[in-house]
């Protein structure tokens, strides 16, 4: 041991003071109040990411619903009423699969895609004028004298639809097999540079009547080349229907006011309506072949005038 460095002494602690009654109470109660609050406060957070939790699930759910909703609005969305616009096209076709109606696309063939409208369990149109046909015989009808006048004629063709029989692998209870967005979708991924929807039109007055040619316009930009496309059937068919007591129209429809198909192909589109359903004289020429060829034959008469060499 070093006699220079005494000996190691612990601290000098003060006796503790015996807490009384009283003062042992009041340190009772601080130290439970104090445990409530931990507990309180950890209540708080775990309420706070609970409810954190199910905001978050309650706005994907949200986003999902609404993004199920667009896509069903898409895929069933019908033209303009005709309690509104006597240019209604009624609820276009929907088929199970694309369909091509000719060979192999030649490179040095201009294809073009015939989209008759309606089709397999949508009829289109349904007047007394018609009988036990409807929109969809007709406008199949003459896609189909179309498409054989355009292979005559050089062109290469795919088609929407070529039949109205509904497949025997069709899904049981799914009303429309091949709607608007499947349908536009398809056209996008053929090699077609121009599309051709056809339809017949209906209106609540019986007396409106007459074949209209509806294009898109896009604003601020140039819709020159559209819209002489669109006027090449106006005069086609003014040409092959010179008695009809009504002019072909040129109707033009900007932006997204425009039909469906219209605006969601990426090549340049027109609508035909080749007459409504709802006026007796319209119905009864719908109905009849030859009226159909004729309409065919402007048709195709159109298509050469915007892209024949």
């Amino acid at each position: 041991m070093n006699p220079q460095r005494p000996p190691y002494q612990p601290p000098h602690r003060p006796p503790q003071r015996k807490l009384t009654r009283e003062e042992w109470m009041r340190r009772q109660e601080y130290l439970r109040r104090k445990k409530q609050q931990q507990l309180h406060r950890r209540l708080a957070i775990l309420t706070f990411a609970a409810l954190f939790v199910i905001l978050t699930v309650v706005l994907i759910s949200v986003a999902l619903h609404r993004s199920g909703q667009q896509t069903s609005l898409d895929t069933n969305e019908t033209t303009l009423s005709p309690q509104t616009d006597p240019e209604n096209t009624g609820t276009p076709v929907q088929t199970t699969a694309p369909q091509t109606t000719a060979p192999p696309t030649i490179s040095d063939k201009i294809t073009i895609c015939i989209d008759p409208g309606h089709g397999y369990d949508d009829p289109g149109a349904t007047t007394e004028y018609l009988g036990d046909y409807t929109e969809k015989d007709i406008t199949l009808s003459i896609g189909l004298k179309l498409r054989d006048l355009l292979l005559a004629r050089g062109y290469s063709v795919v088609m929407t639809h070529d039949t109205n029989d509904i497949p025997d692998d069709a899904p049981v209870g799914e009303q429309y097999l091949f709607g608007l967005a499947k349908r536009t979708a398809y056209a996008n991924q053929t090699d077609a540079v121009f599309y051709l929807s056809i339809h017949g039109d209906t209106f609540e007055d019986s007396s409106v009547q007459g074949s209209r040619v509806y294009f898109q316009s896009i604003t601020g930009e140039d819709n020159t080349a559209i819209t002489r496309l669109a006027q090449n059937f106006v005069d086609a068919l003014t040409l092959a229907l010179p008695d009809a007591p009504k002019a072909p129209l040129l109707k033009e429809m900007p932006d997204d006011s425009a039909y469906y198909v219209l605006r969601n192909v990426t090549m340049p589109a027109v609508l035909v309506e080749i007459g409504f359903a709802s006026n007796p004289t319209d119905a009864a020429n719908m109905l009849d072949d030859a009226w159909q060829q004729k309409i065919a034959e402007a048709l195709a008469d159109g298509i050469d005038r915007g892209f024949a060499k």
